[in-house]
């Protein structure tokens, strides 16, 4: 009498390859990500301190950032002021918790402009191909050799040096690069047998695209968005610093970098802070956009 195994009791048991480690699922993985990517999760919670900062700067300010006071200029860090005072009076820690609102206002507004427009220009070019392609990407080609900061200097010149038009600066002159890196996406897709497939199956061009082509497309699409916040921080920092960004007496850590530089001997932390959150700030979109990458590129993704 020979012994069976019931058909249901088979299809519980897992499949195992000796060797292989196993995937986890769940909030069984959260542990072991954090601790192998432990770097990038120190940039997610910096990330997300900074927008806890943006909106809640008012209630973290223990001062008003545009309030002078005569007598406490040059004030040195500790006490009253926690970082210390400008050559104003003005409070430097509520100056730079004010100042998180410019810097991630203008560079989150000019990453989604470019990524908005990007998509759109580079998803055209790579589904039309032929003329409108090259039509397209040739433009993005002119726009893309001129040096970042000279074209953002030049568009500021003709909009107006305030906030916004930094902010429409600094996305316009972003455009070429997700116009690129989408159509790249786009295209290595694009050929791929699942689509061929859904072309076979009667599928119209706008259906097959967001169903099939874009979500395959997003990996290095959000990986960009990512970096590209970091280097647009210090965009608006840099044309703070040149003075045609957020006007006085706006906070804005490249503005304040800018007004410090004759203090340096002086009083050395209304340069120091700054910096530090500017550095922080790149530091931590750069680590997000790491992981990001990591987690969602099966050829390094091990969990």
């Amino acid at each position: 009498m020979s012994s069976s195994i019931p058909a249901s009791a088979v299809d519980k048991q897992p499949t195992r390859i000796a060797g292989v480690p196993q995937r986890r699922r769940g909030l069984a993985r959260l542990p072991v990500l954090v601790r192998r990517h432990a770097l990038s999760a120190a940039g997610l919670v910096l990330v997300v301190g900074l927008v806890g900062i943006t909106l809640a700067a008012p209630l973290l300010a223990s001062y008003d950032p545009l309030a002078m006071s005569s007598g406490t200029r040059f004030a040195r860090p500790g006490g009253a002021h926690l970082l210390g005072t400008d050559q104003f009076g003005r409070d430097i820690l509520s100056r730079i918790l004010y100042g998180t609102r410019i810097s991630l206002g203008v560079g989150m507004g000019s990453v989604v402009l470019a990524l908005v427009v990007g998509m759109v220009l580079g998803s055209l070019a790579a589904m039309r191909e032929g003329a409108l392609d090259s039509v397209i990407m040739r433009t993005m080609d002119v726009l893309f050799a001129f040096p970042a900061i000279l074209l953002a200097l030049a568009l500021i010149a003709v909009l107006g040096s305030t906030a916004r038009n930094v902010l429409l600066a600094i996305g316009l002159v972003y455009i070429p690069i997700f116009a690129r890196t989408v159509r790249a996406a786009v295209l290595t897709i694009k050929y791929r047998e699942f689509v061929d497939a859904a072309w076979a199956l009667g599928r119209s061009g706008p259906s097959t695209y967001v169903t099939h082509i874009l979500p395959n497309a997003l990996t290095p699409i959000l990986v960009q968005a990512t970096l590209s916040m970091s280097t647009a921080i210090l965009a608006e920092a840099a044309l703070s610093f040149l003075g045609v960004g957020a006007q006085p007496p706006t906070p804005s850590w490249g503005g304040m970098l800018s007004e410090s530089r004759a203090f340096m001997e002086v009083a050395p932390w209304t340069a120091v802070f700054p910096g530090v959150a500017i550095m922080l700030a790149v530091l931590s979109f750069n680590l997000l956009g790491d992981g990001i990458r990591d987690y969602l590129d099966p050829r390094v993704r091990t969990l």
